[in-house]
């Protein structure tokens, strides 16, 4: 494979000139979904806590008839 291949073809376009499967470009997109749905359900989890120490606050220090949803 040429240099000029190698800096300007995409995975796709070396798949589609030399037939070598882009693993690269699955790995890295196999990457991003896995790290974005670890966010999701980290987030997912405190979300719950956050919403309870927000509502603490504000009945201690903001406005006493704030109700529970």
């Amino acid at each position: 494979m040429e240099v000029r291949d190698l800096l300007f073809l995409g995975p796709l376009d070396r798949y589609r000139k030399n037939q070598v499967f882009p693993w690269s470009l699955v790995l890295d997109l196999t990457l991003a979904v896995l790290t974005s749905l670890n966010v999701l359900v980290i987030v997912a989890g405190l979300t719950n806590y956050s919403y309870s120490q927000f509502t603490v606050f504000n009945k201690l220090f903001l406005n006493p008839d704030v109700r529970n949803r």
